[in-house]
């Protein structure tokens, strides 16, 4: 549902630069931060810590939910920022950058970790790299300006 709801946000202001400059430069980030100290990490840290199914599945649900909000967004950026040939490009190479740094290595390290800590440890890594992802989504944030700026004359419209 966080995908789909991201995504209807990204079609439905996506056309107005002013709006989408503003929502891809706050909602991805606040919605990383969401995950940090407040609502979605409490989710996620609740999930994990707590030995109740009543209390994991709904914590774990949001903590999803939350994570996965962006998606959309992300993925508008990528493409308003592309030149229309290279736009397929982009988006695939994106999609190979997150499972070679994320879904590969991830069994991994999540199994190392547990095997010294506990689940709840190795979980925690997850975690961990959310908060590492918003501190590069804030990082790179600082450009997405300009990169509209350049692209804005090679395309009519921000999201196609």
């Amino acid at each position: 549902m966080g995908g789909l709801i991201g995504g209807f946000v990204s079609d439905r202001f996506g056309r107005d630069r002013t709006i989408i400059t503003s929502l891809l430069l706050s909602v991805p980030f606040g919605l990383y931060l969401a995950l940090v100290p407040s609502a979605g990490w409490d989710f996620a840290l609740a999930a994990i810590a707590s030995p109740e199914r009543w209390v994991f599945i709904p914590c774990f649900s949001l903590a999803i939910f939350f994570l996965f909000l962006n998606t959309g967004l992300l993925n508008a950026v990528i493409v308003s920022v592309s030149p229309p040939p290279l736009r397929a490009t982009a988006v695939a190479a994106n999609i190979v950058i997150i499972h070679i740094l994320g879904d590969a290595p991830s069994p991994f390290l999540i199994g190392a970790v547990s095997d010294a800590t506990s689940l709840q440890g190795g979980i925690l890594l997850a975690v961990i790299a959310m908060v590492i992802s918003g501190v590069l989504l804030l990082w790179g944030a600082r450009w997405l300006p300009g990169d509209l700026d350049k692209i804005s004359g090679a395309t009519p419209a921000l999201v196609p």
